[in-house]
């Protein structure tokens, strides 16, 4: 049947099958008060507020929990209905504080509303007061006990949709108390029970006393922050953000945010924000004028290309700047400057993942968070969903909730590996191994023929049994088969051949694929030929002429080096200066000791970027950045998807959007780009790179990825001096320079701790909360220790977003031969306590 016809208050309908009866009324468009009813939540029966009478039945029904059937008639207004309505109404109000003049939630409030809808609420019950007061145990969400209605929507979006189990009822009857588990519990602070809450029950403290409705603006915009891409809903006041919501069940995230999305929105009014142009003379920062700066910066490499020729120059783009940005970027440095030397850090993730994908010939379909969703089977290797892409990690929990089942391969655990249906702890850095095990049973590929059973049973610390498990699993039901992927695989020595099999093998299989990625643009700035051998749309160098036609100049015609490439040609003295927009490698790159040399090497170094961060400091030119609120563009998601947003916040006084800076930039020195605006920059990357729907025509083909011999070692080995095995993990709470700025984020999480085994830790006679000292051969670094049973013996684990530890700079920054990517998700180091 594809619809049946229904009737309420004697007009007939027609609606699709399956629903409840209040899920057919809001698709018809008949009004049924509710407060536990939500759609995306199972129904609870719980409120009575949507009480409805059905033909032939003698009592009234919920109508959250009535099935809605064919023939069907159903009254929704009545005397009999009103009164049963209202008395509850009125039994939730015998309760609630008449607080409404100051409770954060007025004019937002569906008790508020109901209550007017009514307007002949009587005051019939005299309860004895309960005074349950507010409770603030949590950093970042009030619990006002006094205004709940008891509708648990707060337990069952905590429990269904994030899967935290954070809060719970308590006590009974009207006494009932909806609290958090004591001592935080596994709250995630993804402020999901906000949304939800019908009333000022569960509130945002950062934005207390904030404003009313009327007082702010709102508009959508992307989160900054991973390569979801979530929509957020901006709350201005005073031209001020003052609050992030999610789009009402839009966006990829479908009315859901993690932790960075809703509270880390801090540094967007940071006081520590730069507001005016910094040059160093005589060894300071002295503030200076645009007009000054830019034209000094212009003269500086003016005067190297002169001297040294335009090859001595280089830059590093942003994964956090927008699309429009990064191709301004590439092309300034291509065409006004005249050097291929171009980069960013991506190269760290997605620049693996994207040459595996380029030397693969066989295409496979990749994944969209809804086919994650609708899955039936998700194999995760070497990434953590749950932790850098929070949003895609609930759409994996969503298939969980079908019926689907979750492996993960990882030799860490972490948040992932708890809620999966099935644990596959390989050996530290066997995903590539792994990879290969899976394609000699895939693919016929000679070159894999050397490697044995036995061989890749050793190597990935999984039985030749385990490993034909998992090739059954994905062989299983392929077209709802997914599997995602992370740096465990693309930071790996041949991560690109592992990608490419990888790829290979969803191919030939039918299976799809999804790459999770760290950082909002990482995959939209190499779209944007912010790589030293492609240009915008992934085309490679040989296609140049085309570019050239439109930008109107030269084009150098060798590739570039790739981001610790530049460092190293720094160190060498090959490269003297660098331009670095929105990137901060003293602390995102591996080995800050290498990596703060090759930047004290140089003649001149340009940063642009909203603080003085440890790289800016390091600077001989500063220029002021906008954040994303205040400048508009586009972003790629880590599904390919392009998606606009526009400005919403004047830029802050003394400030400028990164791409006007490069436009200005370009006309000091000359060349200046005929671009007026973000629209003509958007229509001239049209131009060159189409668009089809929300997604770029991509270039596809490139060199074949060499694969892996039989005598490749990977992990981390052994050596006696450095006897323990550091992993780094990621965090929900930090990822990048911005949410170190993010007060939310501060209170969510303050400091980063080392993970280690309990048994390890006696041995060391190590406790909880002790500040041990962290050595590699790379650097060290002093950290505070909380012991779990969960760390395997010998190995430590460690969040790598926090900027104060830095557990980046113990890492080697030892390149892919194929990716040029630094090979750094693990280390061997030794430990003391101090």
């Amino acid at each position: 049947m594809s619809t049946i016809k229904i009737t309420f208050d004697d007009q007939e309908y027609e609606t699709e099958p399956g629903l409840t009866v209040i899920q057919a009324a809001d698709r018809v468009g008949v009004f049924i008060p509710r407060f536990c009813y939500l759609e995306k939540l199972s129904p609870l029966g719980g409120c009575r507020m949507c009480l409805v009478a059905l033909k032939g039945v003698p009592k009234l029904q919920t109508a959250c929990t009535t099935p809605a059937r064919d023939g069907m008639e159903i009254v929704t207004r009545s005397g009999e209905i009103h009164q049963a309505r209202k008395a509850m109404l009125e039994f939730q109000l015998a309760q609630h504080p008449l607080d409404c003049f100051y409770c954060d939630k007025a004019t937002e409030c569906d008790l508020q509303d109901l209550t007017y809808l009514f307007a002949d609420i009587e005051h019939r019950y005299d309860f004895p007061p309960h005074k349950r007061g507010t409770v603030y145990d949590n950093p970042l969400i009030e619990r006002n006990l006094e205004r709940c209605v008891h509708c648990e929507r707060c337990i069952r979006v905590c429990s269904e949709i994030q899967g935290a189990h954070a809060v719970v009822a308590t006590k009974r009857g009207r006494m009932t108390e909806m609290r958090e588990v004591p001592g935080g519990g596994e709250c995630q602070f993804c402020g999901h029970c906000i949304d939800v809450c019908p009333v000022g029950a569960n509130l945002d403290r950062l934005f207390t006393y904030g404003g009313r409705p009327f007082q702010m603006e709102k508009g959508d915009s992307i989160c900054p922050y991973c390569g979801c891409g979530c929509t957020v809903s901006l709350n201005m006041r005073e031209e001020k953000l003052v609050r992030v919501r999610p789009g009402v069940d839009t966006g990829v995230n479908n009315g859901s945010l993690c932790a960075r999305g809703r509270f880390g929105w801090g540094f967007v009014h940071d006081p520590e924000r730069l507001t005016r142009p910094l040059i160093r003379k005589e060894g300071k920062f002295v503030e200076a004028g645009w007009d000054e700066t830019l034209l000094y910066v212009a003269t500086r490499f003016e005067k190297i290309i002169k001297e040294k020729g335009p090859e001595v120059i280089g830059g590093l783009g942003s994964v956090r700047s927008t699309d429009e940005a990064n191709y301004l970027f590439q092309r300034f440095l291509r065409t006004v400057i005249g050097s291929n030397h171009i980069d960013s850090s991506a190269r760290l993730n997605y620049a693996a993942v994207l040459a595996g994908w380029l030397g693969t010939k066989e295409q496979a379909r990749e994944a969209t968070f809804e086919e994650v969703r609708k899955a039936r089977r998700v194999l995760v290797i070497g990434a953590d969903p749950l932790e850098t892409n929070p949003i895609l990690g609930l759409a994996v929990k969503a298939m969980q909730n079908r019926g689907g089942t979750l492996w993960i391969a990882d030799s860490r655990v972490t948040l992932t590996t708890r809620l999966a249906n099935r644990h596959l702890p390989i050996l530290p850095g066997a995903e590539v191994p792994l990879i290969l095990a899976l394609a000699r049973s895939g693919l016929e590929e000679p070159a894999l023929s050397g490697f044995s059973g036995s061989d890749v049973s050793a190597r990935t610390g999984l039985t030749s049994k385990v490993l034909d498990e998992i090739a059954t699993f994905l062989g299983e039901d392929a077209e709802k088969t997914v599997i995602l992927a992370g740096r465990g695989v693309s930071q790996a020595p041949f991560g690109a051949a592992a990608v490419s099999l990888l790829l290979r093998l969803a191919a030939v299989r039918g299976i799809s694929y999804l790459f999770a990625l760290d950082k909002n643009n990482e995959r939209g700035s190499c779209e944007m030929g912010v790589l030293p051998d492609r240009l915008p749309g992934l085309a490679p160098l040989s296609e140049k002429a085309r570019f050239e036609k439109v930008w109107g100049d030269r084009i150098p015609d060798r590739p570039g080096y790739s981001a610790y490439e530049m460092l190293q040609a720094a160190r060498e003295r090959k490269l003297s200066a660098l331009y670095i927009m929105g990137e901060n490698p003293l602390v995102d790159f591996p080995d800050t000791k290498f990596v703060e040399e090759a930047l004290g090497s140089l003649d001149f170094l340009v940063v642009q970027d909203l603080f003085l961060t440890r790289t800016a400091s390091m600077a001989d030119v500063v220029l002021p950045a906008a954040a994303f609120a205040e400048k508009s563009g586009s972003f790629t998601n880590l599904e390919g998807r392009v998606q606009f947003f526009p400005s919403l916040v004047p830029v802050a006084e003394g400030v400028r959007a990164d791409a006007r800076i490069l436009v200005e930039l370009s006309r000091k020195m000359g060349k200046g780009f005929a671009l007026k605006n973000i629209a003509e920059v958007r229509e001239e990357i049209d131009s060159l790179v189409p668009m089809n729907g929300t997604r770029r025509m991509l270039q596809t083909g490139g060199p074949e990825i060499p694969l892996p011999g039989t005598e490749m070692q990977w992990g981390a080995g052994e050596d006696p001096d450095y006897p323990s095995l550091l992993m780094l993990t990621s965090s929900l709470y930090r990822n990048g320079t911005l949410s170190n700025r993010a007060a939310g984020l501060k209170k969510a999480q303050e400091k980063a701790h080392l993970l280690m085994n309990e048994q390890d830790a006696s041995l060391l006679k190590i406790g909880e909360g002790d500040k041990v000292m962290l050595s590699s051969k790379q650097g060290e670094i002093q950290v505070g220790v909380r012991l779990s049973h969960e760390i395997p013996a010998g190995t430590l684990q460690m969040p790598e977003g926090f900027s104060d530890a830095n557990p980046k700079s113990l890492l080697s920054h030892a390149l892919d031969p194929v990716s040029r990517t630094p090979m750094a998700r693990f280390v061997r180091v030794k430990i003391r306590k101090i």
